[in-house]
């Protein structure tokens, strides 16, 4: 399945770990790339995830991430603003 990209405000990596979540931002009207981190706990992944709202008003974004990660995108499903793009382990590790 192919996703246009312009339907996208901006595009997440994330580097999951049990302690925090390293992530870079590429918002899509820019080539800056923004590395940040966030614990991992469900109260800072939610105001992370408030933040992306108010900042690209509740357009879409595409958040890739390693699909054995399954608490993670678990929570992340529950918002509407974000669409999730599992990747296979293989491929991360490539």
């Amino acid at each position: 399945m192919s996703i246009p990209t312009e339907t996208f405000a901006a595009f997440i990596g994330v580097d999951w770990s049990d302690k925090k979540h390293d992530i870079a931002l590429q918002a899509a009207d820019s080539t800056a790339v923004e590395l940040s981190v966030v614990a991992h706990t469900p109260e800072t992944i939610h105001a992370w995830v408030a933040q992306l709202g108010q900042r690209f008003e509740a357009h879409k974004v595409a958040l890739c991430t390693d699909q054995k990660q399954g608490a993670l995108i678990y929570a992340l499903c529950q918002y509407d603003c974000i669409v999730l793009v599992p990747v296979n382990p293989q491929t991360v590790a490539k």
